[in-house]
């Protein structure tokens, strides 16, 4: 199962790097590799029990696919540096946690 899980998780990252749309917005590209990953802790959490093949299987194919697209560290600069100038001010701790994950 946890080859098969990666391998979703690869297609739908591979989704997002030929997304028009997304590769020319840099945040909305973060913001939805983010989603996806919410998605996938949330579904490891609470349907199959913390498994750690399918942790590992999902670490891995995000390793994949953020490796794969060349743009990435650039969109990860550009989405970390739009957080921090938007602001930290006035952001509960769990916000704060949540945003810089």
């Amino acid at each position: 199962m946890s080859v098969k899980y990666e391998k979703f998780i690869v297609r739908q990252g591979e989704n997002i790097t030929k997304d028009i749309n997304l590769i020319k917005d840099p945040i909305k590209f973060v913001q939805r590799i983010i989603e996806i990953k919410d998605q996938s802790d949330d579904l490891i959490s609470t349907v199959f029990n913390k498994d750690i093949d399918l942790i590992l299987a999902r670490d891995n194919s995000f390793s994949i696919v953020l490796n794969h697209f060349d743009k990435t560290p650039l969109n990860l600069a550009i989405s970390t540096d739009y957080e921090m100038k938007r602001g930290i001010k006035g952001l509960k701790p769990e916000e704060y946690e949540k945003r810089f994950q």
